[in-house]
């Protein structure tokens, strides 16, 4: 097992509409330190680059725990494991200034040439046994979906400018995929700033679960669709899978959870009447919800 530490400090321009520090802002601070990882280790950017590698993400899954502002000053405890597949099954904890735990990132990767499409060895002497945790929150597998409710549908095409330096769509974009998705699902079904005030109902994105089936490429039409797996008191599980035109595979899938908070106490709580009404048609599993 490989193990880094590395600090990080967060910025204005990572704060959200909720005015906390994004989502994404998380995983690309995870993703600084997963490459000052492969630094420490022999795989610095100049490596990375004469040895024509590629890191391509698989899966990406976190929960986040504590809200953070500008200014926070993060510490990152990295470890890595490689899978007998030579898959990298990176565990990620970003603590706080007081040492308790903002979030947590795990991350499943292969290293390949550019174009390849072999797994590659970066460290042969290395023994590579981890295994990947089956029955957890991280790795569980995510359902298919039983067709039982409406889905939301959203068209969008890829941005080549979102690619990282060695060509590939990294996993922080990936999560933007995903949070363009929820936020298209809000505007959808007609939940502004106006109706959370007057339902004094708010969503915190808690955490996710993602599968990444096959690489997004540039320039590409996609299709997502989105609907509501459950609710569950406070809690909504939601999901989302994104197809390329014409095809039945998903090549994207997520799992991913947010929490019902009351805007005026700051404290979770059970959905106001009038969310149930309008997510209603899209709840794929309706057991104990009545409109």
């Amino acid at each position: 097992m490989f193990t880094f530490e590395s600090r990080h400090t967060t910025r204005f321009s990572d704060l959200d509409t909720q005015l906390h520090v994004t989502s994404i802002t998380y995983e690309e601070l995870a993703a600084e330190a997963r490459f000052a990882c492969l630094a420490a280790n022999g795989y610095d950017l100049q490596r990375i680059l004469a040895d024509e590698l590629q890191f391509i993400p698989l899966h990406s899954a976190a929960r986040f725990h504590r809200q953070q502002m500008p200014g926070s000053q993060l510490l990152i405890r990295t470890s890595l494991q490689i899978t007998a597949t030579q898959e990298l099954l990176w565990h990620q904890e970003l603590l706080d200034k007081d040492q308790n735990l903002a979030c947590e990132i795990r991350s499943l990767e292969v290293a390949r040439h550019h174009q390849g499409k072999e797994a590659v060895t970066l460290w042969p002497n290395r023994e590579a046994s981890a295994t990947i945790p089956a029955e957890t929150f991280f790795y569980e597998p995510v359902p298919p979906f039983t067709h039982s409710c409406q889905q939301i549908e959203r068209q969008f095409n890829t941005y080549p400018s979102l690619r990282n330096f060695n060509w590939v769509y990294p996993a922080a974009q990936i999560w933007r995929f995903f949070e363009d998705g929820r936020w298209n699902m809000f505007h959808q079904l007609g939940i502004d700033f106006r109706f959370i005030n007057q339902t004094d109902t708010t969503a915190f994105f808690m955490g996710c679960n993602f599968e990444i089936r096959s690489p997004v490429q540039p320039n590409e039409p996609l299709l997502q669709k989105l609907w509501i797996e459950r609710i569950d008191k406070i809690r909504v599980y939601l999901r989302q899978e994104v197809f390329r035109p014409g095809q039945t595979q998903a090549i994207l899938r997520s799992r991913e959870f947010i929490v019902f908070v009351s805007v005026s106490k700051s404290r979770p709580r059970r959905p106001a009447a009038e969310w149930i009404q309008r997510m209603f048609d899209y709840i794929e599993f309706r057991e104990g919800i009545a409109l």
